[in-house]
């Protein structure tokens, strides 16, 4: 059913595809789940059931299916809109953002947010890396850590350098910490397309980073 036209990107838990979906005759993006500490098949349906009863908005990634065999043949697989844009790291690293830029990703990042955070989704990894530029609006993506607060909460993972300095990794988290840690890893996103930079000298995480 699908065609695959060229690997869009690799991460710690699997690899993005753009395909052709050959029946609708429509690009796709399917993100083949390779990896997990636990399980791939757990890993695919928690960022399916965290997305597929989602309301559409558009600064958020959109889910179309999921696939799995018992045999494990081919890996689980999620198919999502192909979104024809540029990867805000590589244009951060590229100095491509003027001010009035950058003041429209944060207000429409932050309007992606207010959706997922009032339908109990907290994505639990902005930066720079998880966020599209394209001409119809800028898609954040890449919910493969995120907490649906409905099913349960959990502390999430997460890039260390956008945790937020005094987060407890060992409390059990209430939903305003969820919150706190997508806001503060988007106030970190902000400063490095002003900025072009991570705020700190160093690219480790800012002391007191747990």
């Amino acid at each position: 059913k699908y065609r695959v036209e060229r690997r869009l990107g690799k991460g710690s838990f699997g690899v993005v595809y753009k395909v052709i979906d050959t029946l609708g005759d429509v690009a796709r993006a399917v993100k083949v789940i390779t990896a997990d500490r636990h399980s791939v098949l757990d890993r695919l349906r928690q960022e399916y059931r965290t997305l597929v009863h989602l309301p559409e908005h558009p600064n958020v990634v959109r889910v179309f299916d999921a696939q799995f065999a018992e045999s494990g043949d081919p890996p689980p697989f999620i198919v999502f809109e192909y979104v024809d844009g540029l990867d805000v790291d590589d244009m951060v690293a590229n100095r491509l953002f003027s001010a009035e830029d950058a003041l429209d990703l944060a207000r429409q990042v932050t309007d992606g947010l207010v959706h997922l955070h009032r339908n109990d989704v907290f994505h639990c990894d902005i930066k720079p890396r998880n966020l599209l530029w394209t001409s119809h609006g800028v898609r954040i993506i890449d919910f493969n850590v995120s907490v649906l607060a409905a099913a349960s909460l959990e502390m999430g993972g997460g890039s260390r350098r956008y945790l937020p300095p005094d987060l407890d990794l060992d409390a059990m988290p209430h939903r305003s910490d969820l919150a706190d840690r997508d806001l503060y890893a988007l106030g970190v996103t902000i400063y490095q397309v002003v900025a072009g930079r991570y705020p700190w000298e160093s690219q480790t995480p800012p002391p007191g980073t747990p």
